[in-house]
């Protein structure tokens, strides 16, 4: 027999996801009203707030729900925010810095992230559920699967980036990101999203990819804010 949570025990397990929601949010906002108008501060707030979105679906695995229509729209909701989230990501950082702009004259790549992040796994999908696998079990396993993808090229156009660059305004703030990177997102990949994919399990607890998490956005928003490029 399934019993509800009593409100203050939820509470009291919860809050660290709402106190991350907040901050993603409130780091997103500062960032899209204090920066300048040129900078792409509006792909950044989109990725903070999406992954805000996608620690809000995660709860109801946390919390043990079972009903079908709960799991399958947190389902849904988890995979379309990483997604945008995702494309999001490569949206701001091929902006960023803005003598780097590399989308200004190539729009299509706008096209290519957007639509090519959520296009993959279920491309990968359809073809595993060829052999028999049902398809949303092969989403679910896939679902991250554009991220092995993303975060190498986002390093590597920091990287090219920081060698390219000549103004010392520019290479502070792509200093500070490409120090951040790997703290943020090299456990993440290593030790929680390919093991989940490959073998059913992470190596860590969701817990301390929470933690790493804060890393990269807070380096971003430091580079949004405390330089001002050009302002």
């Amino acid at each position: 027999v399934c019993h509800p949570i009593p409100l203050f025990r939820f509470f009291a397990k919860a809050w660290p996801r709402f106190l991350l929601q907040a901050v993603f949010i409130c780091l997103g906002t500062i960032s899209y009203f204090r920066s300048s108008g040129k900078q792409p501060a509006l792909p950044f707030l989109t990725v903070l707030c999406m992954l805000a979105v996608s620690f809000s679906a995660t709860m109801v695995s946390q919390f043990g729900v079972l009903d079908p229509g709960t799991v399958s729209l947190s389902f849904f909701t988890l995979a379309l925010s990483n997604w945008i989230a995702f494309a999001a990501m490569l949206h701001f950082v091929f902006r960023f810095p803005l003598s780097r702009d590399l989308v200004a004259q190539r729009k299509w790549l706008l096209i290519l992230f957007y639509l090519g992040t959520p296009a993959l796994p279920v491309v990968l999908s359809i073809i595993c559920s060829i052999s028999g696998t049902e398809f949303f079990v092969c989403l679910q396993r896939f679902r991250n699967v554009a991220l092995p993808i993303i975060l190498p090229l986002i390093f590597l156009k920091h990287f090219f980036d920081y060698k390219n660059l000549e103004g010392t305004l520019e290479k502070q703030q792509v200093k500070l990101i490409i120090s951040a990177f790997w703290l943020s997102f090299g456990p993440y990949l290593v030790l929680y999203g390919l093991p989940n994919m490959m073998f059913d399990g992470p190596v860590i607890g969701f817990q301390y990819v929470v933690i790493f998490s804060l890393i990269l956005p807070a380096a971003y928003f430091l580079a949004l804010i405390r330089y001002q490029l050009l302002d």
